[in-house]
């Protein structure tokens, strides 16, 4: 890819980063953090991206890890404030923390288990934040197929987290 057409995509899907990134962060300068990273990330890459008009994907995906990494090294450890003047807390209680945190790996093993292209599209609806028409687009179905196939990804989901909290 030629950086012309390089700056060309950019231009063209630079507010789509930027989107993808507000839907982690609030602040302009976390958003264009990530965002620069992962226009680095592309620009380094960039021989890899075949066809070059998967740019979009390859650059919605870097935006979305990126912003991953910063929460996670943000947020790595959880506190809790204790508030000793008058005895409260401030934030979640250690219980609280540690069941959310058990809910999240048992979701992410659940997401391991579903089939690739429900995985995919939980991927590009939640994480990405794309509309049921973007993705139809992508996935060159209609908007009333993705929604109905989100539906049953999330329904899977949903009864593999039920049935393992069981256990």
């Amino acid at each position: 890819m030629e950086i012309s057409e390089f700056i060309e995509y950019v231009r063209r899907y630079r507010h789509d980063f930027v989107g993808i990134a507000h839907h982690y962060f609030h602040d302009e300068h976390e958003v264009e953090d990530a965002v620069q990273d992962a226009l680095i990330r592309l620009w380094m890459a960039r021989e890899r991206i075949e066809p070059p008009e998967r740019f979009r994907q390859y650059g919605a995906t870097a935006t979305r890890n990126i912003c991953l990494d910063k929460i996670k090294q943000k947020h790595g450890l959880h506190f809790v404030e204790v508030d000793l003047a008058e005895g409260k807390t401030s934030g979640h209680s250690p219980q609280s923390v540690l069941e959310e945190s058990e809910n999240e790996t048992l979701m992410l093993q659940c997401m391991k288990e579903l089939p690739a292209k429900y995985k995919e599209l939980i991927r590009m609806r939640n994480g990405e934040g794309l509309s049921y028409k973007d993705i139809a687009n992508l996935i060159g179905s209609t908007e009333s197929s993705v929604r109905g196939m989100v539906a049953r990804a999330r329904s899977i989901l949903i009864r593999q987290f039920n049935e393992r909290r069981k256990k």
